[in-house]
């Protein structure tokens, strides 16, 4: 103490790198031996050092200590969903721009399918720093609203904007299988509409026809529109029996 009582302790934080920031302190007076140096720029690199100071001046300052404030990141941006494959979203985004001093180690991405969201984990940690993931085991046709958030060592960070998708896929079969009435040269058969739709409107069916129940299959050239349920096959060939299988089709299963 060099002979005169220590009346209070300064801790100084001098940042390193560029751009030259300026030094931080705080001063301890009373109680605990600590204080909390505020103002600081995560992510840089400090040196803190204390002085005390008595009656007669001020001490050399100790040893440097190298400390990096931290915090958790801020909010991914720019997510964009895709849609292409049957009970899946495909999602990207950028990473924060405040990484909160610390690499970003994970995302959490959570779901929620009514209008006022209540979120659940879709995936609680991607454990990864890459920006794509893939949500799978969805139902085609479900709005799902969606948001990321980073995860660094510090915790999980601020979640981004909602964004909204839907899954899609290719069309249910036909509800009833098709049944027809022959003609000359021909065959009038009749259909039901699939229960599901795969997430996306039907576009038309597609029709075949085989004189054998294992094929093979001839695809009828005229394309059926979605809203019809029946059609007239023609060209087909007298006192043959032939056999019929419809399709649904929409814009997934193009």
């Amino acid at each position: 103490t060099g002979g005169s009582p220590v009346t209070r302790y300064t801790a100084t934080a001098t940042a390193s790198g560029t751009p030259a920031l300026p030094a931080r302190t705080c001063t301890w007076n009373t109680g605990d031996l600590n204080c909390t140096i505020g103002e600081l720029t995560n992510g840089r690199t400090y040196a803190v050092t204390l002085s005390a100071p008595n009656a007669f001046g001020t001490s050399v300052a100790s040893a440097p200590v190298n400390v990096i404030p931290k915090t958790t990141p801020g909010a991914p941006t720019a997510i964009t969903a895709t849609t292409n494959s049957s009970g899946q979203i495909a999602l990207s985004w950028s990473a924060p721009v405040n990484t909160g001093g610390a690499n970003i180690t994970g995302y959490k991405i959570e779901r929620s399918t009514v209008a006022v969201p209540v979120w659940s984990n879709a995936i609680a940690n991607t454990a990864s720093a890459a920006t794509t993931a893939t949500l799978t085991g969805l139902d085609n046709g479900t709005l799902y609203n969606l948001r990321i958030t980073a995860i660094n060592e510090v915790g999980d960070g601020v979640a981004s904007e909602v964004i909204s998708a839907t899954p899609r896929g290719a069309p249910g079969a036909p509800t009833a299988a098709p049944t027809g009435n022959g003609s000359n040269a021909s065959a009038f058969i009749t259909w039901s509409t699939p229960q599901k739709n795969g997430g996306a409107p039907i576009t038309d069916y597609e029709i075949e026809w085989a004189t054998n129940s294992a094929g093979p299959w001839t695809l009828v050239t005229n394309q059926v529109a979605s809203s019809a349920t029946a059609a007239t096959i023609t060209g087909l060939t007298n006192g043959t029996a032939h056999y019929f299988r419809v399709r649904a089709v929409n814009v997934v299963d193009r």
